[in-house]
């Protein structure tokens, strides 16, 4: 069964009645309850959620384009395994998940997670996603959790506890039947991305302001990204603005497979005011390929000087796949800011044990035989796109 859900645009002609029971959303646009059957929110609505809702029973949420959906403090929006999310927005109808009446800032409410059943690199080839208690991993590389075109996440990653966070968009195990295009994260107080594991594949990410990393990958992720900007905002500097990508591999098992390795092309990072540390920071084990990237500050500059290197690589493992060339880059340019250099950290260990001469050289070598002056990073129609759907605090309360 199908419920499509809208009011001022629905009329007897619909060819998907609205649900005459409100059983998942009230005569106020509110979601209430989780959305275990098939529901479509109709073009250009205005929906609310107040608390946690899951896409549960294998069923399907479609959101049509130009739909806004304002979120209480508490709430937040899970994709569980088996179950799909299908966001049809459009250039110019963007669809846009913001803040309801609270006040417009980084964790004003939680966030989009989508558990899929690809692997994951964890013991047992599952894990419990941080929130929600809803599980992903498992065997199904092509595994499809729907698609999401031309999504806006404003203002997300509420905190849950003293350990836990959300971020703008996480990614758990989510496979390669999956679409991923032009999605802008703004103002996050976490992470703007993060995959935990998994295959997918996306397209055209943009991210501004988050008050952690710009992007993180763990468990295994090997996807792909082409076209991808991320940029820190020192307006919402809260002292911890961190790296513009934190990739691992397994943080408890170095050799965990399958090995974190995505295929990055076309990426600019950019943090012009220093805020954030490391442009890069690789560790626990991760592999990566890296083609056409621009990096630009970062260093958290502090009394007129860096405090963090730009490139800051840990552990034999991630050392040993620049060595034998498990990991590539191709076309790397630095920009620098505020007097920043571009600097290395190598260390043989996850804490501070030093790597030796030789695997300092190693990765130094590595990435200074990919410089070139050339490279490009992330389209400028990718950065115009995100700068006008994201970036301004237009939300009407």
């Amino acid at each position: 069964m199908i419920i499509a859900l809208g009011f001022s645009s629905c009329s007897s002609d619909d060819s998907n009645p609205v649900d005459p029971t409100n059983e998942i959303i009230n005569d106020n646009n509110e979601i209430v309850k989780d959305v275990d059957q098939d529901v479509t929110l109709m073009a250009g609505e205005t929906y609310f959620i107040n608390r946690g809702i899951h896409v549960t029973e294998d069923a399907s949420l479609t959101i049509e384009e130009g739909v806004t959906i304002k979120n209480g403090e508490s709430s937040y929006l899970l994709v569980e395994q088996g179950s799909k999310i299908f966001i049809k927005g459009s250039a110019g109808k963007e669809v846009v998940f913001t803040v309801n009446t609270q006040e417009a800032k980084p964790g004003a409410w939680g966030g989009l997670i989508v558990n899929g059943q690809a692997p994951i690199n964890v013991d047992g080839g599952t894990a419990t996603a941080e929130v929600g208690d809803a599980i992903y991993g498992g065997q199904i590389n092509d595994d499809n959790s729907g698609s999401i075109e031309y999504a806006v996440f404003k203002y997300g990653g509420n905190q849950i506890n003293s350990e836990k966070e959300h971020n703008g968009v996480t990614l758990n195990g989510v496979g390669s039947g999956t679409k991923l295009d032009h999605i802008a994260v703004y103002n996050a107080s976490d992470d703007a991305f993060e995959w935990f594991g998994g295959t997918v594949n996306a397209t055209n990410l943009f991210a501004y302001g988050s008050q952690d990393d710009i992007f993180d990958w763990t468990y295994g992720w090997t996807g792909s990204v082409e076209n991808i900007y991320g940029e820190h905002n020192s307006a919402i500097n809260n002292g911890e603005n961190d790296r513009g990508i934190e990739a691992d591999n397994n943080g408890s098992n170095f050799q965990a497979l399958p090995l974190s390795k995505p295929m990055i092309t076309n990426l600019t990072l950019v943090d012009k005011d220093n805020v954030g540390s490391n442009g890069l920071k690789l560790r626990a084990g991760t592999a990566f390929d890296l083609t056409n990237v621009v990096i630009e500050g970062f260093g958290k500059v502090a009394d007129g000087a860096a405090t963090k290197s730009i490139i800051d690589v840990e552990t034999l493992e991630s050392i040993g796949h620049i060595e034998d060339a498990t990991s590539s880059i191709e076309k790397l340019k630095y920009m620098a800011a505020n007097g920043t250099e571009l600097t290395y950290s190598v260390k043989a260990g996850s804490g501070q044990e030093d790597a030796t001469d030789a695997q300092i050289e190693a990765v130094k070598g590595f990435f200074g035989a990919g410089l070139d002056a050339s490279a490009t990073g992330a389209p400028q129609a990718l950065v115009t796109w995100g700068k006008s759907v994201a970036v301004g605090d237009s939300d009407a309360k």
